[in-house]
This record gives structure tokens, sequence and C-alpha cells, in this order.
């Protein structure tokens, strides 16, 4: 039997990497595994493509990058109808200070949820965008 894709055991690996708190280490390995599924794969739209860059800019997220978070989903937005891309967009631009523009953001993702379960999901989430400040 084979086994996973090379890009999904380099994500495992970053998942490890990042546990162990060698975050350096895990985007050094999300980024490749992002590049592995584009050399396969270049279609922005995706699932493998999507996944991948939601993996490294939540990964970017926990290193306080916002900017390299946006920069990695941004092809997301543009390439493909669902939340995920969206949802590192919104929190990346709140930790940035965008918060006007992370609602938003927030609120495109909730909107392009598939199902009520997922759209709570997000909404739970990403809560913290829509109270007070």
């Amino acid at each position: 039997m084979e086994g996973p894709p090379e890009w999904e055991r380099l994500s495992s690996e970053a998942f490890v990497l990042a546990k162990q708190g060698r975050l350096g280490d895990a985007a050094l390995q999300f980024e490749r595994a992002l590049e592995l599924v584009l050399r396969s794969d270049p279609d922005e739209a995706s699932a493998s493509v999507i996944t991948a860059r939601y993996f490294l800019g939540e990964h970017y997220l926990r290193m306080g990058e916002a900017d390299s978070a946006r920069r990695v989903v941004a092809p997301s937005l543009a390439g493909a109808d669902v939340p995920l891309g969206w949802i590192v967009e919104a929190e990346a631009l709140d930790l940035s200070g965008s918060v006007e523009a992370a609602r938003a953001a927030g609120e495109r993702a909730v909107a392009l949820a598939l199902s009520d379960e997922q759209r709570e999901r997000i909404r739970e989430r990403l809560a913290p965008l829509w109270e007070e400040r």
C-alpha cells in the first residue's frame, strides 16, 4: 500500500516540529510541502493547494507573521470560493491592527461556509473580531 503524498508527510513533520517549539524548522517544512503541491498541481482551486496554503498561513499566524500569512493565502482568496484562506486573512488583518478589514474578511469566510455547522465553527473561531475594542 502506498503512503500519503510527500507533501502530506512534510506537513505532518511540520506539525510535530511546531509542537516541539521548533517554529522556524516547521515553517520550512510547510513551505516545502506547498512547493511540492504547486509543482504537482498548480491549480489554486484544488483542495491540496488550498490546504497546503492554509497550513502554512496558520503557521505564520502562530509565529506572529501576519504579512507572511496574508502573502501565502492571497492566491487562494482569488482562486477558490472556500473559507479557509479567508479565515487566515481575517486573523492576519486583525493581528496587524486592521480591524474593519479583518471583520470584512471574517464575514467573507462565514459567507463561504458550506454548512450551518461550518458557519458556526468559523463564527466561534473568529468571535474576537466582532467584540468591542
